[in-house]
């Protein structure tokens, strides 16, 4: 309780108004930024992704669910590697210049976050 104490009071010192849990974490896949380079007390922002609502609009992961492809197949992996293209490059055309982490759904512990799926799926 004294940690937690002790950092709302250096938060207040350095002029940060925002208040957090100071035992904020990223426990969840990251999908841009750097897990390690999270910082609380740099207000960074965070936005967070429904990976699977996602996927289920990429049109080479769509195939995959229609046809039934099954994990092991060379089919499945050259569909997936696709749709991982997609999805990567649609997370990286939201976020840039205004976030600076994205984080699966469910994935942030303790700090504010933005969902932005639906900004995903437009660039998908």
């Amino acid at each position: 309780m004294l940690y937690k104490a002790t950092a709302l009071v250096s938060c207040l010192s350095l002029g940060l108004f925002a208040l957090y849990d100071p035992a904020a974490a990223i426990t969840g896949r990251v999908y841009y930024g750097m897990k390690d380079e999270f910082d609380p007390l740099r207000n960074p922002t965070v936005a967070v992704v429904d990976s699977k609502k996602v996927y289920r609009q990429i049109p080479s992961y769509k195939v995959i669910l229609k046809e039934g492809i099954k994990k092991d197949s060379a089919r499945y992996a050259q569909l997936m590697y696709h749709a991982t293209l997609v999805f990567k490059s649609a997370v990286v055309h939201a976020a840039e210049g205004n976030y600076q982490f994205v984080v699966e759904k469910g994935g942030v512990k303790g700090y504010p976050t933005k969902d932005i799926t639906k900004k995903v799926l437009e660039e998908v």
